[in-house]
């Protein structure tokens, strides 16, 4: 409690949450056996302003008597600044039955607490002064990379401070795959529209509307990033070859409303906005949201920043868990005329057959989508790849563009399924086909 652990419950570990969010194990818990790291003992020591004391007794007993083992009755004691113990000799006489001798060893061992200016906390420590990593912000006359520090007190601003120094201001450019971390542990980190958050922790604002490249305020990495996330970052780090994104531009520099043109982020917006509608125009959704345990398919899904076979096959499982193994059976079962409700099997022509019932327009396009989604997952995520793949894959031209593409390509037509839903769930048209009729109450109703 003293250091805020959490407990992971499963293999009884405690683990400290940094502020910078990397997991530290302090404790663990066996059978026979509790390990803690001596630093969170002794700050936890230090604030308590006491000594922790670790007793022990121990006995070994032995069919042999002290003089076969080369051994004399008695022993010595032993006093040190934090410990004292005695080691000592003894024979049975007799009396052990069939040991004839033994030995015990006991006394108390003091762990010290850490001198208070050392605990780590606040009100007794020292603060440690901040690391600020390099960036590139530029190309000297030689073609060479030129840097300059990202503490934000160096830098200059609109306010006349460090007039020779880069404005904190500055653009700096990353590779896309910087984000791959944290899109690989959405449980700790989560990726939005112009935001890098690690839980409560810390935040930095992105300009992740570019297809190629990440970028960020040499200033906001200074401010921003620990120190351990700036090492990572300054690992992605490359020369600028363009500014930041109108987008990012306008809103950050002018202060004005801007819709971001990444299809992930398009994709969340629209996913967030059919689940609203949904549930004032319906009372239920026509996409289930995920469980806790599937929840990292929803949060990983982007356009891969690579052109990895692997990466291209997760983000097609994730969005097929998505669109299609989310689609509401149940409700979408109730809409189903009761004469056809045995027939029809899967989610897709379930949905299908609703939209065909309830007068819908222009769905074929979007089911016949779902339906090369669900090939695709089938053909390449969740079994080997064969001809089968080959077949589906040549559909969404898979040999003639990179995976990236390809992708994106993907993602865009998912979006116009989410947005062709929100309307239809707007619509109207989604009642039960056996719910009864109810009449106005009155004439403008």
């Amino acid at each position: 409690m003293f250091h805020r652990l959490h407990h992971d419950r499963k293999l009884d570990h405690f683990v400290k949450i940094e502020d910078d969010g990397n997991e530290t194990l302090v404790a663990t818990i066996e059978a026979r056996r509790v390990q803690v790291r001596v630093k969170e003992l002794r700050q936890f020591l230090a604030v308590k302003e006491m000594h922790i004391a670790v007793q022990f007794d121990c006995r070994e007993h032995s069919a042999h008597a002290l003089h076969e083992l080369g051994l004399e009755e008695g022993g010595r004691d032993r006093h040190e600044p934090l410990s004292c113990w005695g080691l000592h000799y003894g024979d049975f006489r007799g009396l052990g039955g069939e040991h004839k001798s033994f030995s015990r060893l006991l006394g108390k061992r003091l762990v010290a607490p850490l001198p208070k200016e050392k605990s780590g906390f606040w009100g007794f420590a020292d603060e440690e002064s901040k690391e600020y990593e390099r960036f590139i912000i530029g190309l000297d006359g030689n073609g060479d990379p030129e840097t300059f520090t990202s503490d934000p007190q160096c830098l200059g601003n609109n306010f006349g401070a460090n007039p020779e120094a880069p404005h904190y201001l500055t653009p700096v450019q990353f590779r896309k795959t910087v984000l791959d971390k944290y899109y690989q542990q959405p449980g700790k980190y989560s990726i939005e529209d112009s935001i890098l958050r690690c839980g409560s922790l810390w935040l930095l604002q992105i300009d992740n509307h570019h297809e190629d490249r990440v970028c960020a305020w040499l200033g906001d990495l200074g401010r921003d990033l620990p120190h351990t996330e700036q090492l990572h970052w300054r690992s992605h780090n490359t020369a600028p070859t363009g500014g930041m994104s109108e987008t990012y531009f306008r809103r950050q520099i002018l202060a004005q409303f801007a819709d971001t043109d990444r299809p992930e982020l398009v994709f969340q917006q629209e996913f967030h906005r059919l689940g609203e509608v949904c549930k004032l125009s319906l009372g239920w959704p026509l996409l289930l949201p995920l469980s806790e345990e599937d929840a990292h398919y929803y949060k990983s899904l982007r356009v891969p920043s690579t052109d990895e076979q692997k990466d291209f096959d997760e983000v097609v499982l994730a969005l097929a868990k998505i669109l299609v193994d989310s689609l509401n059976e149940k409700e979408l079962l109730a809409l189903t005329p009761p004469d056809k409700r045995g027939s029809i099997q899967g989610s897709i022509s379930r949905l299908e057959a609703v939209l065909g019932t309830c007068g819908a327009q222009g769905y074929e396009q979007h089911i016949l989508f779902l339906r090369k989604l669900q090939n695709l997952r089938s053909a390449s995520a969740a079994h080997r790849k064969g001809t089968n793949y080959r077949k589906i894959a040549s559909e969404f031209d898979v040999d003639g563009q990179s995976l990236r593409s390809v992708f994106r390509g993907i993602l865009e037509r998912a979006i116009a399924v989410v947005e062709y839903l929100t309307a239809l769930a707007r619509s109207g048209k989604l009642t039960p086909h056996d719910a009864p009729s109810i009449p106005p109450r009155n004439a403008e109703e």
